[in-house]
């Protein structure tokens, strides 16, 4: 009877150390980079939520993430406004859509596109700093990503490469980022505050676009010479969402064009400040931005290009550009006249 209890406590002691499932090499689908001196990770076929993706597999380094490698294919999102009417998303072969977190080596130097598409799961990511490039879609529909870090290595963050991650609160730029893609963080709504880098020199259309409560408070960076169309639009103002939390603006000396429906619909926004550099304002730059009342002017800004909206070969106006933004001050009416502006409120 002792040796019964001992083999039943034996037993027992082996479930409690090891887990029903061990990660091993053998649960990554890899291939060979271009190059030949390297992993790139095409696909997980193991079962645990939380995976390290190892450092080498059969000897040689884990140098990327390829494209749609851990992206979980359950219920698409809704893309069609973020992506102009463009088809971006496409079938993949990963059958896990539980990962709750992962961790990826140092040496990984890509995330290729849709790399971790609709893991809605997923609450936890490092982004190591050999990271150059993150993909387009990365980590779209990861509606449980709470922080990101961008290290410095990283250029270029893809078109839609956060799209939709409605949890994500922390965005943490590092300087050495160049470019964010088209709607790279449109739908984030609990990203309240943003600080660009002034290594960035391009800023995507559409780039932190939201259709409820959105952002707060932005600082730009020196690198940017145009706000692009509706980088920080609120595009469904009359569904009882707040919008854009935006209350006040200071755009930096250095940019030359405000794009079309930039700052549309943001019902907070007070006050304007534009800087000595600008040259033109698109159509709806600031259209419904019903608290409005100060655009503060530098003396040395003597006119700007009220660009033109066109309908049906008819010109409509200076672009509509402060229609519904009922409570300017006279003041500021009069000086936006002299730089060029039609004066139309509605």
């Amino acid at each position: 009877m002792k040796n019964v209890f001992k083999l039943w406590f034996i037993a027992l002691a082996v479930i409690i150390v090891c887990p029903a499932f061990a990660q091993s090499e053998s649960d990554f689908n890899v291939d060979l980079t271009k190059d030949g001196t390297g992993v790139v990770i095409t696909g997980y076929i193991g079962k645990l939520a939380a995976i390290t993706i190892p450092a080498k597999i059969q000897g040689y380094p884990v140098k990327e993430i390829g494209n749609a490698a851990l992206a979980a294919w359950g219920d698409s999102i809704d893309v069609y406004t973020y992506s102009r009417g463009r088809q971006i998303f496409e079938r993949g072969k990963t059958i896990n859509t539980d990962l709750t977190s992962v961790t990826i080596p140092a040496g990984v130097e890509i995330i290729g596109e849709r790399a971790f598409f609709n893991q809605s799961k997923l609450t936890s990511v490092n982004i190591p700093a050999s990271v150059t490039s993150i993909g387009k879609i990365a980590f779209a529909g990861c509606s449980s990503l709470t922080t990101v870090n961008i290290p410095a290595k990283v250029t270029t963050i893809g078109d839609w490469a956060f799209l939709a991650c409605s949890k994500l609160a922390t965005v943490n730029f590092s300087e050495g980022l160049v470019e964010i893609g088209d709607g790279a963080f449109a739908e984030c709504r609990a990203l309240k505050t943003i600080k660009l880098p002034n290594s960035l020199t391009k800023l995507g259309y559409g780039a932190f676009l939201s259709y409820r409560d959105g952002i707060t408070a932005v600082t730009f960076g020196t690198g940017l010479t145009e706000i692009p169309d509706y980088a920080f639009s609120y595009t469904d103002g009359y569904n009882g969402f707040k919008g854009t939390q935006i209350q006040s603006i200071v755009i930096p000396e250095g940019i030359v064009r405000i794009g079309e429906g930039a700052f549309l619909n943001c019902y907070a926004l007070t006050s304007v400040t534009l800087p000595s550099t600008l040259k033109e304002i698109e159509p709806f730059a600031f259209r419904n931005c019903s608290a409005l009342t100060t655009v503060n002017i530098p003396a040395t800004l003597t006119s700007v290009d009220f660009k033109r909206q066109e309908s049906g070969g008819y010109i409509v106006g200076d672009g509509d550009t402060f229609i519904g933004c009922s409570r300017l001050l006279l003041a500021t009416r009069a000086a936006l006249q002299k730089l060029g502006w039609d004066g139309k409120l509605e």
